[in-house]
This record gives C-alpha cells, sequence and structure tokens, in this order.
C-alpha cells in the first residue's frame, strides 16, 4: 500500500501518514523508497478529526469497519470522503501480506516553498524562536521542514502553548530531517532542543499547503 500511497500523494517529500498498521520491515524498506513521514498510532479514533485532515492520508485495517465499538468511527471517515480518494489494497500470494488495509488519501496541493531560519533565544541555548509576521490567506495551512543539529534532536516544538506534531522521514544523502503536520498560520513558533548545540541558527523550509475544494463529500468540514 505505501507503493500506491507514494504515487498518489506525489511529491514534495515527507508526506505525512498516520497508519494503525505497523509495516515492520515493508514499512522500513518503503520509508527509505518513499521518503513518507509515516507515523504509527495504535488507534486513529483518538485523533481530533480536524487534526486527520491535516495528514496525506490515513490507513487502517479493513476489519477496523466491522468493529462493534468503533465501527461507526471508520465508516463515517469512508463516507465523508469522495470514492477517488479511498484505497483498497488485499494481500496477493508472493507480493503482499497481512490484512486488507483502507487508504483514505488527502488531497493536499502544493502552492510553494520559502526559505526560514529559527533564531537562538537570548534566555535559553535550547530555545530557537521562528516568527511568521505575514498571515496565509484563510483555507490555506503551512509546514515546517528542517534538519536537526548534529548530535542533538528536536525536544518540541510550540506554537503558543500549544505543542505541533513532528515526524521524521528518510530524506535525500541520509539525511533525517523531520516535518511538521500542517497549521494555520502563527505569528511565532518555539523550537526546543534536547541538547545544546553551537548554531545559533537553524534554517528550515516552509511550506504552503491548500486542499482540493471538492475533496470532502461534507464540504464544510475542517
Amino acid at each position: 500500500i505505501l507503493e500506491v500511497l507514494r504515487a498518489r500523494v506525489g511529491r514534495p517529500d515527507g508526506r505525512h501518514i498516520l497508519t494503525e498498521y505497523d509495516f515492520g520491515n515493508l514499512f522500513q524498506h518503503r520509508h527509505r523508497r518513499g521518503r513518507l513521514a509515516i507515523q504509527t498510532e495504535t488507534d486513529l479514533t483518538r485523533i481530533a478529526p480536524s487534526s486527520l485532515n491535516q495528514s496525506d492520508a490515513e490507513v487502517f485495517p479493513a476489519s477496523r469497519l466491522e468493529d462493534s465499538l468503533s465501527g461507526h468511527f471508520y465508516r463515517d471517515r469512508v463516507r465523508r470522503f469522495r470514492e477517488e480518494s479511498l484505497v483498497v489494497v488485499k494481500p496477493r500470494l508472493f507480493r503482499a501480506w497481512g490484512p486488507t488495509l483502507v487508504a483514505l488519501t488527502h488531497p493536499w496541493k502544493p502552492l510553494g516553498e520559502s526559505a526560514g531560519s529559527f533564531i537562538r533565544s537570548p534566555e535559553d541555548p535550547l530555545v530557537f524562536v521562528a516568527r511568521f509576521p505575514i498571515e496565509e490567506p484563510g483555507g490555506r495551512r503551512l509546514s515546517i521542514v528542517l534538519t536537526p543539529p548534529a548530535r542533538t534532536k528536536v525536544s518540541q516544538i510550540l506554537i503558543g502553548d500549544q505543542p505541533l506534531r513532528y515526524v521524521l522521514f528518510r530524506g535525500p544523502r541520509r539525511r533525517r530531517p523531520l516535518t511538521t503536520t500542517r497549521f494555520a498560520a502563527a505569528p511565532e513558533i518555539r523550537l526546543t532542543l534536547k541538547k545544546a548545540s553551537n548554531r545559533d541558527e537553524i534554517p528550515f523550509t516552509l511550506r504552503t499547503w491548500r486542499r482540493a475544494k471538492r475533496s470532502l463529500r461534507d464540504s464544510n468540514r475542517p
């Protein structure tokens, strides 16, 4: 199914996939080839639909549709998406194994990229701040792609006091950049490292996105 998703969601690298299915060794293989940012979750029902809609795809076993406790949630997700956004992949002898999987693809269109930098805070050497003076028009979303400095990792990314999710993926030349989930324009974002770095700036790529107008059956849903 990762081959199908890679073809469906397209470029740029780091498209965000939420999945209940652990791809194991197959996941590692496709992770390298497809450069997808794959986030494994035990239960998609714990994620708000508005947050699910910010991803590029959500994947779950087809058996979830018949689950006595949560089946209504998954059936409702399928109902809200147009037929062209639905992918069902069944195992085939010698080519795939595991359960039948359902994927809902979210047609986010990349509108452009620009360069920016997180600047080290004078109050805390672990904290870097990026400011965004221009608000995006309604309906558009942003995401950030960055490569953490060597010998350190990202501890958290905050918009105000709200954490912004991020997912690592395999980039070119064996780099391990991360991408944030999509977010509405904010005046300031704070990045905290786990270990101090000698860098005063951390460059990033800011991506702008727009959802296809007719991607959901219920168009007033986020």
